[in-house]
């Protein structure tokens, strides 16, 4: 009788799957998802796919290739060609230690002054249960007084802002400060400075510059 009832009463509920997550309009207005497209058009397929299985407090994402496979439709060969085109714009931090790959979700998002140039490029781990106070962080560089304009590499960790700032320092090097009382330095070596003022003077953009930086020196 007990089992006939509680039949019954599940024949009542119905389920929905409300689980959601977020994309930020950065990726498109920047120009991210054009270059993604052209790298690996199944890219943005396999991306939904990785940041949905966020945990939404350890910021990590593990499905296997099969999972990714099964869910989007795409052949083994492409989605490990869509990781890569992730990987390659920094979309992605991939750990291939273990026995499947575990991934970091990463956000970019540019800040601009005035006239709409780039003035910074704030990155961080994508961590649903934290967005509002990352958020909240990014407002708070925004509306705090800056010393001057030259451009700045912010990353949050743990909800705090770690800024690597380019300042040309009068002598034809580069050296890197700290404008900001909520902003704490990275180290960066004297060749690592020199590569990056080569790469601004050859008029490579922010983009490429923090690909080119993550090759060569990370």
């Amino acid at each position: 009788m007990n089992k006939l009832i509680k039949d019954t009463q599940e024949d009542f509920f119905l389920n929905a799957d409300l689980g959601w997550f977020h994309i930020f309009t950065e990726m498109i207005s920047s120009g991210d998802l054009r270059l993604l497209m052209d790298e690996c058009k199944s890219s943005i397929g396999v991306y939904l796919v990785v940041k949905s299985l966020v945990h939404y407090k350890k910021g990590v994402s593990f499905p296997s290739i099969a999972t990714i496979m099964d869910k989007t439709g795409l052949t083994n060969k492409t989605v490990i060609k869509a990781l890569e085109a992730l990987e390659k714009y920094d979309y992605i931090e991939v750990d291939r230690t273990g026995k499947h790959n575990v991934y970091r979700v990463r956000e970019k998002i540019r800040v601009k002054d005035r006239n709409k140039e780039d003035v910074a490029l704030v990155t961080f781990d994508y961590f649903s249960s934290v967005l509002n106070d990352v958020r909240n962080e990014i407002k708070k560089f925004i509306m705090s007084p800056k010393d001057d304009k030259s451009y700045q590499f912010i990353q949050i960790e743990n909800l705090n802002i770690n800024l690597n700032q380019q300042v040309n320092n009068g002598e034809g090097g580069v050296q890197y400060n700290q404008p900001v009382q909520s902003v704490s330095l990275g180290d960066t070596s004297n060749d690592e400075n020199e590569q990056i003022q080569n790469w601004l003077d050859s008029g490579k953009s922010w983009l490429e510059i923090q690909r080119l930086y993550k090759g060569q020196f990370r």
